[in-house]
């Protein structure tokens, strides 16, 4: 390998100087070196006379009307190649992002409750990009830090926050109750009541987090309370226990009613108030002149916030 600074002659190298090393040892000539590398003649020549120095050997000597390389210049020719050659990959301008080509592999965190929606989100953007690989992970705790080391490209719902996180909101989501359609406490036609919500058994979600859900906080407002009957770690166990029991369960609609359709439960109105929560995509800072990145986040922004309600203001935010 090309020697380290602390084992060259002079307490520092000018690395302007490596391209002409690289063109004096490969050419063997000072006057073809000048030329390759846009210097003149006597510029050359000292810069040689910089480099016998720094090496503490001669580097070219002469033989008739050119120059040989030593010993020393033979062994370092290749190592300077290689390092000049690193040196421009390393400076090479990044390859943009080719979605139609590309097979980068994005690693998106969310909770179950997206599952509904993961489908048409993988055919949306398999349409620009065919080859790209999607990951989708939990939440689960760290966010922030993953998303810093790179382990993560995106989270959606989460709620860091923090000086390098960037969050962008997507919308609102609106909560309702889902029942079976059968539900023996709401005739058909009818509508859920307040009464009836609090005296039959609601399936909840444990977030982990330790802080009361949206719907808690509404009810302790009101003054209320609901019987949980069985409390389960993911949306999509809620939602199946939901069509197969007399529970309740209480979600956002936007994001729980394609499932609901499909396991033939029926939406009502939540019979208290609670308020829309905001939806956010949160990313690194790290992340942000990351044109393949730009690309997911666009694309993400686009397809969920198409699903979710207006703010309040009454433009999609």
């Amino acid at each position: 390998m090309l020697p380290c600074m602390s084992a060259l002659h002079t307490p520092s190298f000018d690395l302007n100087l490596l391209p002409v090393l690289e063109a004096l040892l490969r050419l063997q000539s000072v006057t073809r070196a000048g030329e390759v590398t846009g210097r003149t003649q006597s510029a050359t020549s000292h810069a040689l006379a910089r480099l016998r120095e720094t090496f503490g050997d001669e580097l070219l000597v002469r033989s008739g009307r050119g120059f040989l390389r030593t010993p020393r210049a033979e062994a370092l020719l290749p190592e300077v190649t290689a390092a000049l050659a690193s040196a421009h990959a390393l400076l090479r301008p990044a390859t943009p992002f080719a979605p139609a080509t590309s097979t980068r592999r994005f690693v998106i965190a969310c909770p179950d409750l997206l599952a509904a929606i993961v489908p048409s989100l993988v055919a949306t953007l398999a349409r620009e990009a065919p080859r790209i690989r999607l990951a989708f992970e939990p939440l689960g705790s760290g966010v922030d830090e993953r998303l810093a080391t790179g382990a993560l490209d995106v989270a959606l719902g989460a709620r860091e926050d923090g000086p390098s996180i960037v969050k962008r909101p997507l919308g609102e989501v609106t909560f309702g109750v889902v029942a079976r359609r059968a539900h023996p406490a709401i005739p058909r036609g009818k509508s859920l009541d307040l009464a009836t919500w609090l005296a039959h058994p609601h399936v909840v979600v444990g977030t982990g987090s330790g802080t009361p859900s949206f719907v808690k906080r509404a009810l302790d407002r009101e003054k209320l309370a609901r019987v949980v009957g069985v409390e389960v770690p993911t949306f999509v166990m809620a939602l199946y226990l939901a069509a197969e029991t007399d529970h309740f369960f209480t979600a956002p609609r936007e994001l729980v009613s394609a499932l609901a359709a499909l396991l033939d439960l029926r939406m009502h109105a939540v019979p208290v108030p609670v308020a829309p929560v905001e939806a956010t995509l949160v990313w690194h800072e790290r992340a942000r002149a990351d044109d393949g990145h730009a690309w997911l986040r666009k694309r993400l922004e686009a397809h969920l916030g198409a699903l979710l309600t207006k703010g309040r203001d009454g433009s999609r935010r």
